[in-house]
């Protein structure tokens, strides 16, 4: 590679924030929002008179999408960058719960735990080990029994505690992950509550409700929904929390998720509102701006939609590989279960986020209203569908309404579809009628950006 090809590459990189920059804006503030819904220039830049027409040939694809987005293979988030700072976690009554560490591409853990797959009659043993057993659980509709601990920093390293744990037979050792919803914090929300327009009980004029959404159970994993919404207080929603109760639970972002799927407003109406809700709460408040969803509440949750027999499960979340979450999720489609997942909001040069980014999750991206793709959505092989999530109006935590964006906006509008679908027919078939109803955007046939294609919210509303 030569050197103005390394420069080219260079400059692109300063026009694009990094991803722990990007994933800080999972749904934006709406001044923000025309500056990242406009058409995607691949070169930012003018490198005409530094390379031939045959390196730009080969420059514009990885700056279309970007070489990590093409990735097959799942990249380790097991190692520690030792040189970025931790940072604290307080509960309500300000005492520190625990540390957030960071590990490799910008993701995260929390410090020094680790969550293991072992047999129950083995855990006794692992009291001779110079660790610390916080807790055991017993997942048995996902064939799983996951132990979380706590080691030394000595011992914080795959390699070091692999040896330690082998006399074991450990089946899974991995860091206990984070995941990112990235909405706006409560804070944010509630101080423009003043302005929103107040929900209308109403349908909206034009629009029609989709009463075959009766009978439907739907699931969302995400963060806490404000139960005191107006427009919540005649649906059926069953809500868990999977948090430790001394810890702030934000609600914005599950409300906006949620006010998609079975919320009424003055100018939408809900893709789905007769059915019954099962609401799992698995963030904590991290700071002012942001939260952040353990891996242990990720996996309670799942087994909690299994025992309530949920088929369509919304996760618009994201974060790195796990393997204990990609074990309980290829579980879950062998079952027949729908796991719908937001792409993630991380940029077209991006890594693939998680769970997005496994086999056994339907991916959803997100375009506006004129079907141009998001500005900031994730990219690549695993890109399924893509709906409108750019400028849509939503439900706002604290009352109200209020207009939002992101993969995460687009994610409940796949799978409406695909519940309406299963109401008669399996999984695979289901996903086989939702390809036959969606419009081909960008290159003929799947790709990178678009998946199968669009799906657009009258499909659903207008069955």
């Amino acid at each position: 590679m030569n050197r103005c090809f390394i420069l080219a590459l260079c400059l692109f990189a300063i026009t694009v924030p990094s991803q722990a920059q990007m994933l800080e804006h999972d749904i934006l503030p709406t001044d923000q929002l025309d500056l990242f819904t406009l058409p995607i220039d691949p070169i930012q830049f003018d490198p005409a008179e530094q390379l031939s027409a045959e390196q730009l040939q080969s420059l514009e694809p990885i700056l279309a999408t970007g070489e990590d987005a093409l990735l097959n293979d799942i990249p380790d988030a097991n190692t520690l960058i030792k040189d970025l700072a931790s940072i604290a976690v307080v509960d309500k009554s300000n005492h520190l719960v625990l540390n957030e560490v960071n590990v490799q591409h910008g993701w995260r853990a929390i410090k020094q735990e680790w969550l293991l797959l072992l047999p129950a009659d083995q855990v006794a043993q692992l009291g001779s080990l110079p660790i610390k057993v916080i807790a055991a659980n017993e997942l048995p509709l996902l064939q799983m029994h996951t132990v979380r601990i706590q080691v030394t920093e000595r011992f914080d390293d795959l390699k070091r505690l692999t040896d330690l744990l082998a006399p074991l037979g450990v089946e899974v050792l991995e860091r206990h992950h984070l995941y990112d919803a990235q909405a706006a914090s409560d804070n944010s929300i509630n101080s423009m509550i003043a302005a929103n327009t107040r929900i209308d009980q109403q349908t909206p004029t034009g629009q029609s409700s989709n009463p075959v959404s009766i009978g439907i159970n739907i699931g969302i994993i995400d963060t806490a929904i404000d139960r005191q919404h107006e427009a919540f207080s005649q649906l059926d929603i069953q809500a868990k929390s999977f948090i430790n109760d001394a810890m702030h639970e934000p609600m914005a972002h599950a409300t906006a998720v949620l006010g998609r799927l079975v919320g009424k407003g003055k100018d939408f109406s809900p893709l789905l509102p007769k059915a019954r809700v099962y609401a799992a709460s698995v963030f904590y408040q991290k700071d002012a701006y942001s939260q952040s969803a353990p891996t242990i509440a990720l996996l309670q949750a799942l087994e909690w939609m299994l025992q309530n027999r949920v088929k369509v499960i919304n996760m618009s979340l994201a974060g790195p590989p796990n393997t204990l979450l990609a074990k309980a999720l290829q579980r879950m489609r062998a079952q027949g279960i729908a796991v719908i997942a937001a792409a993630g909001n991380a940029g077209p040069a991006s890594r693939p986020l998680f769970p997005a980014a496994y086999d056994s999750v339907i991916a959803v991206s997100a375009v506006d209203k004129n079907q141009r793709i998001y500005r900031w959505a994730n990219r690549g092989h695993h890109i399924d569908f893509v709906a409108h999530g750019v400028n849509v109006t939503t439900l706002r935590a604290g009352g109200g309404e209020g207009m939002e964006s992101g993969t995460s906006m687009a994610a409940p509008v796949i799978s409406a579809a695909i519940a309406l679908q299963m109401q008669k027919k399996g999984l695979q078939e289901s996903l086989t009628s939702l390809r036959s109803m969606t419009k081909d955007l960008g290159e003929s046939g799947r790709d990178v950006i678009y998946g199968d294609g669009y799906i657009a919210e009258q499909s659903v509303t207008n069955r």
